[in-house]
């Protein structure tokens, strides 16, 4: 098993709001992955989805719950502080992305929404 890297999109909302962890990949600016050298400024770091939803919570207290529905979609909470913020996000299974990596669709969307929350 492989842990997910976080999609460019996601990446750089992260570095917006403050994401400068080290890790091994990372995008240039036109979203072309390299390796990460920590001595090149215009790199957008591109961390794992399970080092992010780590640095939300340990940073910002958000934290990212992803479970399997009755339906067989995904529902996705974030909360903080134990107090649910915001809508659940409901990923629906479709033909287009059915398969494995359905939790890791869903985890995406969480870390992007939960990144979006911080001021």
């Amino acid at each position: 098993m492989e842990d997910q890297l976080i999609a460019f999109e996601t990446a750089k909302l992260a570095k917006e709001k403050g994401f400068n962890e080290k890790t091994n990949f990372a995008f240039y600016y036109d979203g072309t992955q390299t390796w990460n050298d920590p001595g090149y400024d215009i790199l957008i770091a591109r961390p794992t989805q399970s080092l992010l939803q780590k640095w939300l919570r340990e940073k910002y207290r958000i934290d990212i719950t992803v479970w399997i529905r009755f339906d067989q979609s995904y529902g996705v909470l974030l909360c903080k502080d134990r107090n649910r913020i915001g809508e659940e996000i409901i990923i629906s299974v479709t033909s287009k992305n059915l398969g494995n990596n359905l939790y890791e669709l869903a985890l995406e969307q969480g870390l992007y929404e939960a990144l979006k929350l911080i001021k």
